[in-house]
């Protein structure tokens, strides 16, 4: 964890305490330290008021303008109360905040190898100044960053020559679009699309002469695969992608051969199609099995070889890895075998397999190679979407420190907002209260892994319940506040199962099942099953598990992806994104009859960030640019407006769950810096 100096007082982000001389000091408010810690990581750049309210207000430009003033102020005080001497915040009228002196890294005698931790605290400038990662202070890493501008700069794509890099730019309050910059020249920054679209993941084609990309037309809810002659700025559709899925675009060393993910009406199951970006008509081929196959292929890169990529394979969301695939023989071997969602994957000349992947909430950089082997920990954090430049030898990635946290809405207040509940350097995220414990549950990274921690309802007490040195997710209560369940992947495969834990014993139980892919479960009313969704090639259906061997019961033949108790026996159900909410009525025999839908797909249209409690529902309602966060009396027929946020800040795998005690709605969010691209030098491989 960060702990920086800064004069006499020792500032621990981790904790988020500030501490003089072995005293804490108490400043009373969690935001006053968030902007002394956005202070820290900045220096020794100026920091803007609009950048203070986006990372500590979350946006909130009502709330957050007045209180700006008032954190510098309390800020200022307090250590002059300690340090009548020092001055320690500058402000620059028009300009911003910055410390006065600059914060020294304290011990980063690292507790787990595995971890790294970036000393932003040294600073950076606007272009590819030094910083440093440190796994221990005897094994330092440098790292460069190559833009520092606002708004976020990510997915970048190094060209065939290795002196040029495209990124995706999505400045302050507009669309994402392509920017080429020259290697050769730090200030040189040419645009190279101009529309409202969301435009993203360049791929350099033809040797350079020009660039695939994916764009998605927010008006028509079209997603197509385009290229750009850049002598011209012309424009074409090359391929069709899915707008509410993410797409990876990636291109053959020569340009000729664009590879993208994409799913379609004969196949449920996410695929691997190529286009030849010369021969027209453009044609779409898919090389990924079909639904045959119990996997996604998502992610690829090329090999030295040609007709060799890498590809990272999804199972569900606790199990994703990576093979080595031969287009031509269609031989593949496994490269990597425990990893849970891969995050961008580039290949060195020296037949090095790069890649992102989410371990203990972070993004890593990881590295394998295409013999295989054992992987092993770059000591890089915030690692993702990695291009290789052999010009130097060079990894250039989106680099983010950004983290999940637990934030809450209070319902007393007249004027919401959003407000910090669980928050520290590490993830913690699927917050979900039970008032009959009058306790949270909730996933956190703090030990490493993503493990089942509970706390007291205001965030206080935290403990830790499992230790399985895995991954965790999607806690659920059950009604009495005894037992909680999750998921987890399964051991030496794919998939992932139920356990079920109990909080006084500790005794983790795991459920019969003969499925490899469970959503998140739900309790039934007496506890004595578990709901949960089923995703195959039919969709997602909806099943019941016994806790003894009994076979699980199919309840319903309609989708059904998230099911949530409302009174009696009615129960409320999303059915994915686009799928609005419903109703259904539970029968003598379990099995769900009579739905009804209760909100419109464009009202309501998440998966599983809502919740219920007596006849209110709290849910989001996704724009191109934000989210709303809103509620909807079922009996008033009425919908409120609770807060707006970035669309950025909300989880999309978050969960929300309501606090009748303190009246709280509580949810996942994210928070951190926005990407930036960086860059690390390779060591060599013979």
């Amino acid at each position: 964890m960060i702990k920086v100096t800064l004069g006499k007082f020792e500032v621990n982000q981790a904790t988020q305490s500030l501490s003089f001389a072995g005293e804490e000091i108490s400043l009373t408010q969690k935001k006053f330290f968030e902007v002394l810690s956005c202070l820290v990581d900045k220096y020794p750049n100026f920091v803007t008021r609009e950048e203070l309210i986006e990372q500590v207000w979350q946006g909130n430009y009502f709330i957050g303008d007045k209180a700006v003033n008032n954190a510098i102020w309390v800020l200022r005080k307090t250590l002059k109360d300690y340090d009548p001497e020092q001055q320690y915040i500058v402000t620059k009228r028009g300009v911003g905040y910055r410390l006065a002196i600059e914060p020294v890294v304290a011990s980063l005698k690292a507790k787990r190898q595995n971890f790294i931790y970036l000393a932003a605290v040294f600073g950076v400038s606007v272009i590819a100044i030094s910083s440093w990662l440190y796994i221990d202070t005897e094994k330092p890493v440098k790292l460069s960053l190559i833009t520092d501008s606002s708004g976020n700069e990510s997915q970048p794509a190094v060209s065939p020559s290795g002196k040029e890099l495209a990124f995706t730019w999505r400045k302050p309050g507009q669309s994402s679009n392509l920017y080429i910059k020259d290697l050769t020249d730090n200030q040189k920054i040419r645009q190279i699309t101009f529309n409202d679209n969301k435009v993203y993941s360049p791929a350099w084609i033809n040797h350079g002469i020009g660039l695939a990309y994916v764009e998605k037309d927010k008006t028509n809810k079209q997603c197509n695969i385009k290229k750009v002659i850049l002598s011209t700025l012309d424009t074409e559709v090359i391929a069709t992608c899915n707008y509410n899925s993410n797409t990876y675009v990636k291109a053959n060393f020569a340009g000729d051969i664009v590879l993208f993910n994409k799913f379609d009406q004969d196949n449920y199951r996410s695929g691997l199609y190529k286009v030849n970006v010369n021969e027209q008509p453009y044609k779409e081929v898919r090389i990924s099995c079909g639904d045959e196959c119990s996997f996604e292929d998502r992610e690829v890169a090329f090999t030295p070889e040609p007709d060799k990529i890498v590809v990272s394979r999804r199972f569900d969301r606790l199990s994703e890895n990576l093979f080595l695939v031969n287009l031509i023989t269609r031989e593949e071997s496994q490269l990597t075998f425990e990893e849970t969602d891969i995050k961008g994957i580039a290949v060195s000349t020296d037949e090095q397999v790069y890649f992102g992947a989410k371990e203990g909430g972070q993004n890593i950089a990881k590295q394998v190679s295409l013999a295989g082997g054992s992987v092993k920990n770059l000591n890089v954090i915030g690692f993702v979407s990695p291009s290789f430049n052999p010009r130097d030898s060079s990894l250039y990635f989106s680099h983010s420190r950004a983290v999940k946290d637990i934030h809450y809405i209070n319902l007393n207040h007249a004027q919401k907002f959003s407000t910090s509940l669980l928050t520290s350097a590490f993830a913690h995220r699927n917050a979900e209260f039970s008032a009959s414990a009058n306790k949270l549950v909730f996933i956190s990274g703090q030990s490493g892994h993503m493990e089942v921690w509970s706390s007291n309802s205001d965030g206080s007490n935290k403990q830790q319940l499992t230790y399985l040195k895995s991954v965790a997710i999607t806690p659920s209560w059950s009604n009495d506040g005894k037992k909680i369940a999750f998921l987890t992947p399964k051991k030496n495969s794919g998939g992932n199962e139920i356990k079920v834990i109990d909080i006084v014993t500790r005794k983790i139980t795991t459920i019969n099942s003969p499925f490899n892919n469970h959503n998140r479960p739900t309790w039934s009313n007496d506890d004595r099953t578990l709901l949960s969704a089923i995703s195959d090639d039919r969709g997602s259906l909806l099943y019941r598990f016994t806790f003894d061997t009994t076979a699980p019961m199919q309840l319903s033949d309609k989708q059904i992806r998230f099911i949530r108790h409302y009174k009696g026996n009615k129960w409320l159900f999303s059915k994915g994104i686009q799928g609005g909410l419903w109703i259904a009525s539970e029968n003598e025999d379990g099995t769900f009859t009579q739905l009804n839908k209760l909100l419109a797909n464009d009202e309501f249209n998440s998966r599983y960030n809502w919740t219920i409690h007596q006849e209110t529902i709290f849910y989001t309602r996704k724009h191109s640019d934000r989210v709303e966060i809103k509620s909807y009396n079922l009996v008033k027929q009425i919908d409120k407006l609770l807060i707006s946020l970035p669309s950025e800040k909300l989880e999309t795998y978050g969960s929300f769950t309501f606090d009748s005690m303190n009246q709280w709605l509580i949810y996942t969010q994210r928070k951190g810096n926005p990407y930036d691209i960086a860059k690390i030098t390779l060591p060599k491989h013979d």
